[in-house]
């Protein structure tokens, strides 16, 4: 079910092929909130020693309480996820984690990622319009780019935000100019990359799971902004923020199709065709 904020429809007449943007997260929403994440492609693959997988698990008791801890400020909490994250990059890293592990995880016929259905036919339509996709995740570059590519829709118009590992004959060395993607980083993110893109004359659809999701365009120039938001919790407490936080806000697994049948109809500047 698609719950839509109240002058939503109004804000999206003024959108067309020619000045809108879309920025989007990755993990839970263009991917099935069940399946596996990008991250956990690289983690949870069983193909490196057992010693690996106890610290990730140790790390994971450790860090992930605070993501849902509401009492903590969101600077420590940035803090927090980001000595997190490095920590686990360090495990792949002194573990010689192969890039073939990645490779041949993704390729298999059983990927534990899965899109959303619509998903394709969203990203086509993009392309077809010339609609510039900016995917800005915390997960792994390597990951999304590798999914993209089997589902053949690595269009020329998707630019990949993320955590980039770089790998040097088939071992993981390093992350991309040492830059880590967190959940509560990505508006500086975006405004390091996307400020000399996107511009008070750019209208900017964006896409995310979670409550931080719709700030990552907060520190951008732009003329309108349509928040899209997938609600897949297990406890309701949080609902009444999503809808006061996004314009949209999608529940019980929706689908790309049904979405799309809203954001893209006779009424708006924009048809799906």
């Amino acid at each position: 079910m698609i719950y839509q904020k109240k002058g939503t429809k109004n804000k999206f007449i003024n959108f067309n092929v020619n000045n809108t943007v879309v920025v989007t997260d990755f993990d839970a929403t263009l991917t099935t909130a069940s399946c596996k994440s990008s991250w956990a492609l690289l983690t949870e693959s069983k193909t490196m020693p057992i010693e690996f997988y106890e610290q990730i698990n140790k790390l994971n008791e450790k860090y992930a309480p605070y993501e849902t801890d509401m009492l903590l400020l969101e600077s420590v909490k940035e803090n927090l996820t980001s000595e997190w994250s490095r920590k686990e990059f360090e495990l792949l890293f002194n573990n010689e984690y192969k890039e073939k592990y990645l490779s041949d995880t993704i390729s298999s016929s059983d990927t534990p990622i899965k899109f959303r259905k619509g998903v394709k036919q969203f990203l086509s339509f993009l392309n077809k319009h010339n609609i510039k996709l900016f995917i800005v995740s915390a997960g792994i570059s390597n990951s999304i780019e590798l999914l993209l590519k089997k589902n053949k829709c690595l269009y020329p118009n998707i630019t990949i935000i993320s955590n980039k590992i770089i790998f040097e004959n088939n071992i993981a060395k390093c992350l991309e100019n040492d830059e880590i993607v967190n959940l509560y980083n990505k508006n500086i993110i975006t405004e390091k990359y996307l400020s000399n893109i996107i511009d008070d004359n750019k209208n900017i659809l964006l896409f995310g799971d979670v409550l931080n999701d719709a700030n990552m365009c907060d520190n951008l120039k732009y003329k309108n902004i349509i928040k899209v938001g997938f609600f897949e919790k297990k406890s309701d407490d949080l609902f009444k923020y999503y809808k006061n936080t996004y314009d949209l806000v999608c529940t019980n697994n929706s689908n790309f199709i049904e979405l799309i049948k809203v954001l893209f109809n006779k009424s708006s500047g924009i048809n799906f065709i």
